[in-house]
């Protein structure tokens, strides 16, 4: 996609937008609470992109990251109508180019599994189970 760009640092209105891609994927709530919800998981996070095609928002990444050992792909979100043209790719890319000296981790559902294996982020048969605790 020729019009694809990726910038990296976030404002008032990507939150807004990001809120609004949390509520549709149930991940979150749109609104003012989303928005402030949003602006402090980007704050925390030591990489985040948004995609834009056109000039229009369709997508952001964020990654959590000591810097030196490891990082987490924690959220790689496209909205619906530019899924399946590149744009989820290019934001795992520029995450990877970000932190070529570290390990990157990354959860994947399975339709998202191609397009992390596609950019080298492969499942990895372990005898370990993932654990985790939902919000509360």
């Amino acid at each position: 996609m020729d019009d694809l760009t990726i910038r990296h640092g976030f404002t008032s209105g990507d939150c807004t937008k990001i809120a609004a891609l949390w509520a549709q994927l149930g991940w979150g709530e749109d609104g003012a609470e989303g928005k402030k919800r949003v602006e402090r998981a980007l704050k925390a996070s030591a990489w985040m992109a948004i995609a834009e095609v056109a000039g229009e928002f369709t997508g952001y990444a964020r990654a959590l990251s000591d810097g030196v050992v490891v990082t987490y792909l924690a959220e790689v979100a496209v909205i619906p109508a530019y899924r399946r043209r590149g744009v989820g790719g290019a934001l795992i890319r520029s995450c990877l180019d970000a932190f070529p000296h570290t390990s990157v981790y990354a959860d994947a559902s399975p339709d998202a599994i191609g397009p992390n294996t596609r950019h080298g982020l492969l499942p990895r048969p372990s005898h370990m189970t993932a654990c985790a605790r939902g919000p509360r």
